[in-house]
């Protein structure tokens, strides 16, 4: 669950971006939301590599703020 995406949310002419950060994959590890299917740096959601390797599934806050889950 831990990866380095090749997909994201792109503009003409730019870089892809991902994470709350709007940043680039920059090789560190990343965690993928599993409703949106956005992905996020651990760092910036401030999750420790060990708790993240421990986590099931992960839900970003935006999609829990609709309801659509929760984080493990």
């Amino acid at each position: 669950f831990f990866f380095f995406p090749g997909a994201g949310s792109t503009m003409a002419g730019e870089e892809t971006v991902y994470c709350i950060c709007r940043g680039p994959d920059n090789g560190t590890t990343m965690i993928q939301c599993d409703q949106c299917e956005e992905w996020f740096h651990i760092r910036c959601l401030k999750i420790s590599a060990a708790k993240a390797e421990k986590m099931e599934s992960y839900v970003c806050t935006s999609c829990k703020g609709l309801g659509w889950g929760f984080i493990l």
